[in-house]
């Protein structure tokens, strides 16, 4: 997505900024994107699946928000044996 996002506005860009410009410009998103990643993605090296399962569901992490996953909700889950020890 992203690739494909460069590779259709590099022509343009460098049109309207010129070639500094667009390295500049492009570079200073992927300065954004690492920040960001630096700052909200916890490490997870040398923990154990358990407490990077427990990390995210505390933090509202990207498979369970604060109201539960959609499967949940919508009654789903209950239909099927969970994968995780109760």
């Amino acid at each position: 997505l992203v690739s494909g996002t460069v590779a259709l506005t590099t022509l343009t860009t460098c049109d309207a900024f010129g070639h500094a410009g667009f390295f500049a410009l492009y570079g200073a998103f992927g300065m954004a994107g690492t920040i960001w990643y630096v700052r909200c993605i916890p490490e997870t090296k040398g923990k154990s699946l358990e407490e990077i399962t427990a990390l995210f569901e505390r933090s509202g992490g990207p498979t369970n928000g604060p109201q539960g996953d959609a499967e949940s909700r919508r009654g789903l889950k209950a239909d099927r044996p969970s994968l995780t020890p109760s």
